[in-house]
């Protein structure tokens, strides 16, 4: 279902983007028929095309970040030399604007 439903999309974009582009460049119009039928394989086919990059891509860009952060030996491990006791304390005898 959910390929039909993607499929219907590509094809009312394309129809839309066929006749827009027909509208807009004058040069290359190709009748209204003409605009919609290019369009349609122009939706459709580069609906096709995203949905094959566009995973790749994310899978990609998923391990380049991962291979770039080091794995943390502990849980508490990003915390150490930071005195997250001190914060409280330094704020409390601050005192706090009246908003």
């Amino acid at each position: 279902m959910e390929t039909i439903v993607n499929l219907i999309i590509q094809l009312i974009a394309g129809v839309v983007g066929g006749n827009a582009a027909g509208a807009a460049l004058k040069d290359y119009n190709l009748g209204n028929l003409g605009n919609t039928i290019a369009g349609a394989i122009g939706g459709v086919g580069g609906g096709q095309i995203l949905q094959a990059i566009i995973p790749a891509i994310a899978s990609a860009a998923f391990r380049r970040s991962q291979a770039r952060q080091p794995a943390a030996t502990s849980i508490s491990e990003p915390l150490r030399g930071k005195s997250s006791a001190a914060a409280p304390e330094a704020r409390s005898s601050q005192s706090s604007p009246a908003w």
